[in-house]
């Protein structure tokens, strides 16, 4: 599954050849990629709505048009990318869903794995509102961080802190230096070094130790 840093270079990528285009129609042949509203609607809405800005939200990307919010899950095997309607990529044989564009462009949402969702919304809040502080955002506090909870319990709860891989976010505490993985995150802020969540984030996924 992508990592936050993947999917904000997705998003970074997605910037400079979407903003600007107006979507002209969609097509689908996998019913489930698309989560809300129903295919039907979705393709009502989107119609004629303009790319105005690209984000990130956690792992989910936010492609806001005039009116609505595309929203993209890429979950394991998602590739979404814009391409000229005549160039054929080897990923192309995965999509099953894709967005016609003005200028001849489409974008284009590839998952072989067919895990992937496609939101249309007017409030992204309704799909990330329980979701925690990005984890090198502003609002990613000391206060933000302690609970109760066991660190490695705590770590990959999407709604106390996102974009930490279950597998690894106790390897990753301990790479740090910083946090003891069966102590409570309350007990452990209170002498030890400050949080570099900069240093969470570069460590490796594999642990300590590994090559």
């Amino acid at each position: 599954m992508p990592e936050l840093p993947e999917v904000e270079t997705v998003v970074r990528g997605l910037r400079t050849p979407l903003i600007g285009r107006t979507v002209q129609s969609m097509w689908y042949d996998w019913p489930r990629t698309i989560h809300s509203p129903s295919p039907e609607e979705f393709a009502a809405r989107i119609a004629g709505q303009t790319f105005r800005a690209v984000k990130r939200r956690a792992k989910y990307i936010l492609a806001e048009l005039d009116h609505d919010v595309l929203i993209v899950h890429l979950k394991m095997t998602g590739r979404l990318y814009v391409t000229p309607r005549d160039v054929v990529h080897d990923a192309d044989r995965w999509v099953h869903f894709r967005l016609d564009l003005d200028e001849g462009l489409q974008l284009r949402f590839s998952d072989s794995r067919k895990f992937g969702k496609v939101y249309l919304s007017e409030a992204v809040e309704r799909i990330t509102g329980k979701l925690g502080p990005e984890p090198l955002g502003d609002d990613f506090t000391l206060a933000a961080f302690q609970t109760s909870a066991p660190s490695p319990v705590m770590l990959p709860a999407w709604y106390l802190i996102l974009s930490t891989a279950i597998r690894s976010s106790d390897q990753r505490c301990i790479y740090c230096g910083m946090i003891s993985p069966i102590m409570p995150a309350s007990n452990r802020v209170a002498y030890r070094r400050p949080l570099d969540m900069g240093a969470m984030q570069r460590a490796p996924a594999c642990g300590v130790g590994s090559g």
